[in-house]
């Protein structure tokens, strides 16, 4: 049997360790050895190369930061301007008084929006506006029209806040020098772009005067192309206490340096690379500004990235292993041709089966994989043959499992009482609801194991139409599906079951404390949910007790399963034969009392 245990040593063990000897020693040696030794021997290019990238960006993005610079310095130098925001200072306390409102409007048409920049690609460009304070008097601040959704996102920002405790730092650290300092990023909103603002502080005659820069960062975003081109994706501008004022990446390695880590990226002079090389990552820092802006560039180049564009070379070594490994394989197959010969005759006994009912002559023996293979390959023809049996008992309990004879007797019966008693219109619902379910049971064949969810729904609701009156009216069903659902494929004949054990087992027995007949409501509930079909079936019966649950819902159906809920076993195999694995059935008690059956299956597309 294909179960037993082989004593020859086999073909594909001889082929498997032939060629896994050979192709893991050389992939281990590409793998390991080759880029690390790469990365060694290139290692000094790619540090000249990275410090002259790094320096060109940072060239460029200092031009940009001393034009900002120079813009603020511009409106100091104004004596107009200056005037102005002497006058606005001093009226602050008397922000309703005309004074105030018009030195503030006359403030306003000085504080322009400033483009600058060329349109050629690659150019330098700037997009600056400028917000007013004097004395920290809130009152005082004033803006160009349109830039007040920045102006309210700037002075209500932490940044902010800290604002005076960064600048007295800045000022013991640089005394007697013009205060300035940039702020971190600002994310975009609706109705803001992202933003980073550079601030001036100056002392005009006894008052201060603070000019707040809003720069778009996408300014700064186009500085950094650079990196990008260079496959340098992760980046970020550091501030005064190194603090991370943008990162590129969600994870940054820069963001994951501690302050003193991130110290040591920067040398004191302006626009000179330094490099830290750490296990997997090599760490570039260089400040873009005056030391007193402390404005700095990091970036991280990983490993991987910079042997990235010799890929292909790597690439090649894999080709060549490839070619070798199938050099290999063909050479073991010529010497493993008598094994193989057994091979091909499986696989043309394979080829010709069409009816697994034939038997298989000349059966192959043999105590190698392919052995194996024939004797699981014979076995498996034996299975499709149970299987198929298997299949006909399923159809022919999809056949057999219809209307009781019992039922349609009690339903005759009630008819013909119903008649006695002259209810006319009783004796019509009644009989269209039995020769519709009698109908539908015309129309099944073995091929037909599914019918739409809309057709399922009204058979039941004949069932229960009848049931109702058996039940002297005293039961009541609600059946909520979407409209979406209403056409979708579903298997048939399976509610019937589950509800006909709801009223036998649960509603029917279920009485109050004087022994009468408490009405039965039934709920079903059928909705899509990930590609699966998903049906709830609620009743306010008895219920089951757990042993009564695992017995019935969990443990494996059986064919000869006797007794009551015969109907729960019976489905179970059905569905299991229909959807396999993607069946899946469960039951409960919930709190409001009764029984909670749900099952599900893989959506069955309509074709």
């Amino acid at each position: 049997m294909a179960g037993e245990k082989r004593s020859n040593i086999t073909l594909i063990k001889k082929c498997f360790l032939a060629i896994c000897g050979v192709t893991l020693v050389l992939l281990l040696v590409v793998n390991l050895a080759m880029p690390d030794l790469l990365y060694h021997f290139l290692k000094p290019r790619m540090k000249q190369n990275v410090s002259v990238l790094t320096e060109s960006v940072s060239t460029r993005a200092s031009y940009l930061l001393h034009q900002n610079c120079q813009y603020l310095l511009r409106f100091f130098r104004d004596p107009d301007f200056e005037k102005k925001a002497l006058l606005l200072a001093k009226e602050a306390g008397q922000a309703d008084s005309a004074d105030f409102g018009e030195a503030q409007e006359m403030l306003r048409l000085k504080l322009e929006e400033e483009k600058l920049g060329a349109k050629e690609p690659g150019s330098i460009k700037s997009t600056r506006n400028v917000i007013f304070l004097a004395d920290w008097e809130e009152s005082t601040i004033t803006c160009r029209e349109g830039m007040e959704k920045y102006r309210d996102i700037l002075f209500r920002s932490d940044w902010y806040r800290q604002l005076g405790e960064e600048l007295e730092e800045i000022e013991e650290a640089y005394p007697g020098s013009l205060l300035r300092c940039y702020s971190p990023v600002f994310e975009g909103t609706e109705d803001t772009e992202e933003f980073i603002s550079f601030v001036l502080c100056q002392e005009v005659k006894g008052h201060t005067f603070f000019l707040f820069l809003i720069e778009p960062f996408s300014d700064f975003q186009a500085l950094f192309s650079g990196f990008r081109d260079a496959d340098i994706t992760d980046y970020a501008l550091v501030g005064n206490h190194e603090e991370v004022l943008f990162q590129n990446q969600k994870n940054s390695v820069i963001k994951t340096l501690s302050s003193d880590e991130r110290k040591r990226l920067f040398d004191k002079n302006q626009n000179t690379a330094q490099l830290f090389e750490t296990d997997r990552e090599m760490l570039i820092g260089v400040r873009i500004s005056y030391q007193i802006e402390q404005l700095k560039i990091a970036a991280s180049l990983s490993k991987e990235a910079f042997l990235r564009p010799y890929q292909m070379w790597i690439n090649c070594c894999f080709l060549i292993i490839v070619v070798f490994a199938v050099i290999l394989v063909f050479l073991i197959a010529l010497i493993l041709r008598h094994g193989f010969r057994n091979l091909s005759i499986l696989t043309e006994q394979m080829r010709k089966i069409r009816d697994y009912r034939q038997p298989i002559s000349a059966k192959i023996q043999s105590r190698d994989e392919v052995g194996i293979l024939a004797d699981t390959f014979y076995e498996m023809m034996e299975e499709i043959k149970k299987q198929e049996e298997g299949k006909k008992q399923i159809e022919y309990s999809l056949m057999v499992s219809q209307i009781d004879p019992h039922f349609i007797y009690n339903t005759l019966h009630t008819i013909t009482y119903l008649a006695e008693l002259n209810q006319t219109e009783d004796i019509m619902i009644l009989n269209r609801a039995l020769i519709g379910m009698l109908k539908d049971r015309l129309k099944i064949s073995k091929l037909q194991a599914f019918d739409t969810l809309k057709r399922e729904k009204q058979q039941l609701e004949d069932y229960i139409t009848i049931q109702s009156y058996l039940c002297s009216n005293c039961l009541s069903m609600e059946f909520a599906i979407k409209e979406e659902c209403e056409n979708l494929l579903y298997p048939k004949n399976v509610f019937q079951p589950f509800v006909e054990n709801s009223i036998l087992h649960g509603i029917l027995l279920h009485r109050d404390e004087k022994g009468g007949f408490i009405p039965g409501e039934i709920r079903i509930r059928v909705w899509k949910e990930n590609g699966s079909v998903v049906t709830e079936i609620w009743d306010n019966g008895v219920g089951m007790s757990q042993e009564q649950i695992q017995l019935y819902f969990y443990d494996t159906p059986r064919n000869d399963s006797q007794g009551e809920h015969i109907g729960i076993h019976n489905i179970r195999i059905r569905m299991a034969y229909l959807f396999g694995e993607d069946f899946h059935i469960w039951a409960k008690t919930p709190e409001n009392g009764g029984l909670l059956i749900g099952f599900s299956f893989k959506e069955r597309k309509n074709t």
